[in-house]
């Protein structure tokens, strides 16, 4: 079996050794996703699903060669690892369970490009695909401890299960600011790999109807799911690259604080009311008051104000209409002096 380079700067490429034989996955968390290097990197590399050869790496952004080192490495070597046949498998799970800790680290270093595919699979939801990996690395782990042959199953098919399963986990745990359920990220992952199967399909983007019949959701589910998958920001950052850029916080409105010409305004209007009312007599007026809580007070039913005059609820009607007219009056004869 073919070992794995290390770097000149320490870092190894599978890096995954030094967590592999430690004899149990105790004190694998989290050691394990350190090893592949605690830079992560939003354009990284397309992994083939053909993966048996070296066209594994097909670079698809121009990030930093330092940022694309660990992952370039890192893929690299997995690619250099051949494949398992079943009987391999039957064979290497067997060592295992006897205590065998190189038939460990070949069924791990064998399966890490089965990581790379599934962490592929949950792209654009907030996690770089570096971290992905090296949650899935965990699931990894956890199956080669747990893989039993003798059920009849390929250890593809069961580790795909656990690296799924650490991946969303991952996703649900640190992708967001507000924290997903786990079913809410597989129903994401669904939608992604629908939308991107309509959109080669019909060679535009898909509406949110054709999205939901794929899916056999309602609209409102795929709408629902499509807010969900919207990315936090910071109110703190630079709206620009330009050094004298200001923040995202600085360009939004603050509603929290009051309107400085509505406020005036306000205080126009309250003041020319109260100036209005005294030319009322005063039953009239503290009836209004009463009626539409213009001292601060709570606005009060006819009835209760009734009760307070001594008289009906439908004689302070009377009352209450007959002093709003008086203040209509008013103020279109202040309205007539001031617009001649």
């Amino acid at each position: 079996m073919k070992m794995m380079k290390r770097s000149e700067s320490g870092t190894s490429g599978l890096g995954i050794r030094s967590g592999i034989r430690r004899g149990g996955l105790s004190g694998l968390e989290p050691q394990p996703v350190r090893i592949l290097g605690s830079t992560p990197s939003n354009r990284l590399a397309e992994v083939s699903e053909e993966s048996a050869d070296r066209d594994l790496i097909r670079h698809r952004g121009d990030d930093s060669r330092a940022r694309n080192c660990s992952l370039t490495v890192y893929l690299s070597d997995a690619a250099e690892v051949p494949l398992l046949t079943s009987e391999e498998e039957i064979e290497l799970a067997a060592r295992i369970q006897a205590g065998d800790e190189s038939a460990r680290e070949h069924m791990i270093r064998a399966n890490l490009r089965l990581v790379v595919k599934i962490a592929r699979e949950y792209e654009g939801f907030g996690l770089p695909l570096l971290d992905m990996i090296n949650e899935g690395n965990i699931g990894l782990m956890r199956a080669v401890e747990r893989f039993d042959p003798t059920k009849g199953c390929k250890f593809s098919t069961y580790a795909a299960l656990w690296i799924r399963q650490a991946v969303r986990r991952g996703l649900a745990n640190q992708s967001k600011t507000i924290r997903l359920p786990i079913n809410m990220v597989d129903r994401l992952s669904q939608m992604s790999r629908v939308t991107r199967d309509l959109r080669q399909k019909l060679d535009r983007n898909p509406k949110d109807e054709e999205i939901a019949d794929a899916m056999n959701l309602p609209v409102p589910k795929i709408r629902r799911l499509h807010a969900a998958s919207m990315q936090t920001a910071s109110l703190d950052a630079p709206v620009s690259s330009a050094q004298d850029a200001g923040t995202l916080g600085e360009l939004i409105e603050d509603t929290s604080g009051s309107d400085p010409y509505k406020t005036l305004e306000d205080k126009t209007r309250f003041s020319l009311l109260h100036e209005l009312m005294a030319q009322l007599n005063p039953r009239e007026s503290m009836i209004l008051r009463y009626r539409f809580g213009l001292d601060g007070g709570s606005e009060r039913t006819l009835e209760e104000v009734g009760v307070r005059f001594g008289v009906t609820r439908e004689r302070i009607r009377q009352l209450q209409n007959c002093a709003l007219n008086k203040l209509k009056a008013l103020l279109s004869e202040r309205e007539a002096i001031l617009v001649p």
